[in-house]
């Protein structure tokens, strides 16, 4: 994207200008976001708010891996997008589980009947 970009704006050396990468970076988030809108529909009905709210939090999610990209390369985005869903989808995803849990067996001892006569 960058590169599309640079034609239209970039330095006397051809290089695309650092608002041009910008442009692009943020782009490309915003896209980033919306591809996460399907699993999002998976989950949810999805209203304009949750639309809103999905293409915000993972496009700045998608500008912090852009900006990895541009400064480390393709493999250090994908390294911490991977980390990233590992830490969020499975170790999150447990540990709301757990708590979820605990919390229903503190609800279930709390509105239990007293065993006393």
């Amino acid at each position: 994207m960058a590169w599309l970009i640079g034609f239209a704006w970039h330095l006397p050396t051809g290089k695309p200008t650092l608002g041009a990468l910008w442009l692009a970076n943020v782009l490309a988030a915003i896209i980033f976001g919306l591809g996460h809108l399907p699993a999002t529909a998976a989950l949810v009905e999805l209203t304009p708010i949750l639309i809103v709210r999905a293409i915000l939090l993972n496009g700045i999610v998608g500008v912090a891996f852009g900006y990895l990209f541009w400064q480390y390369g393709l493999e250090a985005a994908m390294l911490v997008h991977f980390t990233a869903d590992i830490v969020l989808h499975i170790i999150g995803d447990s540990i709301a589980k757990a708590i979820r849990a605990a919390e229903a067996q503190k609800k279930s001892r709390t509105s239990s009947p007293s065993s006393q006569p």
